[in-house]
């Protein structure tokens, strides 16, 4: 939990001055003070012996309302950033909050939609949900964004190169077969054009161990 609060912080910082640049550089916009409440008690519960879990159970049920506060300040200034954002219909942002460029598949929330583009013209490769559409997004450079927008013209449809039934999965890498335990009785690797397995092996083997430690305690 604490990690994952650094990681909201950290992005919240990000949205925070480019707020503050939206509204023609006033740094009150930023909510330092705000942030700087909720690193102060996040640094506080990262107290070496909360981390690791070797506190009093006391300490736990305190860090709990601690997080629970630290999330809710974070998310209210990515929250403010965002309300701030210019809004279009069948529009959508793509921000890559990380050091380095991403490729990712996205869920936009158009059920009607049946092809995404960006703002260059390029068009993206879609799949139609029952929770909306599903884009690949390549290349978001880091520490910014992309523009999505999504239309109706109809697309060129892709070939599927997946099949699959009830005991067997083919892909373009690779070729798998499940026994009747679910465990993998083949793993044909297309590429290397091989066989994983030795012959009569079988993968995804569940194997239980009675264990009586003796000497150690951990």
């Amino acid at each position: 939990m604490n990690r994952k609060m650094e990681y909201l912080y950290r992005r919240a910082e990000w949205f925070a001055v480019m707020k503050a640049l939206i509204v023609g550089g006033d740094l009150k916009a930023a909510r330092q003070e705000k942030l700087t409440e909720g690193w102060k008690l996040l640094l506080t519960n990262q107290f070496h012996d909360i981390i690791p879990g070797s506190s009093i159970f006391e300490v736990y049920q305190d860090c709990q309302k601690d997080y629970a506060l630290i999330e809710e300040i974070g998310k209210e200034v990515e929250a403010d950033f965002l309300s701030c954002a210019e809004k279009k219909e069948q529009v959508y942002t793509v921000i890559n909050d990380s050091g380095f460029a991403m490729d990712g598949m996205v869920l936009l929330p158009e059920k009607e939609g049946t092809c995404a583009r960006l703002g260059d013209g390029r068009a993206l490769p879609v799949q139609r949900t029952a929770q909306g559409l599903l884009a690949m997004v390549e290349a978001v450079p880091p520490m910014g964004w992309v523009q999505v927008t999504v239309g109706k013209e109809q697309g060129e449809a892709c070939e599927n190169v997946f099949r699959a039934d009830k005991r067997s999965f083919e892909t373009p890498y690779y070729l798998l077969e499940l026994n009747d335990y679910g465990q993998i009785a083949r793993l044909y690797d297309r590429e290397a054009g091989r066989e994983v397995l030795p012959p009569g092996q079988r993968a995804n083997v569940l194997q239980v161990f009675e264990d009586k430690p003796l000497n150690n305690d951990a």
